[in-house]
């Protein structure tokens, strides 16, 4: 019965915890770049193209205040390093704290995308 219990907890261990990650959006209303990329692609753009392999993408607005869970989680003793610039789109596992891989910036529909795609290939997120 141990045998069997601690293989199932290692195999539920080992399936990554999309449920759990999230693509962080890094968003600030006065930059141009952000809001061509919600005119563009936005929220509801990447959680319905296939691509996104079915996450969530939360939006975090420089010009309110932070949500409460976000606050020691980042920062230099955080897991979420410090943004450089906006728009910042992190990928992020909530359960486990841990930012699994990040990029900068809109360079358009298809610079973007290319950037996802080379997060998918450093398997972050599984196919």
């Amino acid at each position: 019965m141990k045998k069997l219990f601690f293989g199932l907890l290692l195999a539920v261990m080992s399936v990554p915890a999309l449920a759990e990650t999230v693509l962080l959006n890094f968003h600030d209303p006065n930059c141009g770049h952000c809001v061509a990329f919600e005119e563009a692609i936005g929220k509801a753009g990447f959680e319905g193209d296939e691509r996104s392999k079915g996450l969530k993408m939360e939006i975090l607005d420089f010009s309110k205040p932070p949500p409460a869970w976000i606050i020691p989680q980042y920062g230099n003793e955080g897991s979420i390093k410090p943004i450089p610039g906006t728009p910042t789109f992190i990928l992020y596992n909530k359960l486990t704290f841990t930012e699994v891989g990040r990029f900068s910036g809109f360079g358009g529909v298809d610079w973007w995308w290319a950037k996802w795609d080379e997060l998918l290939k450093k398997g972050v997120v599984r196919e």
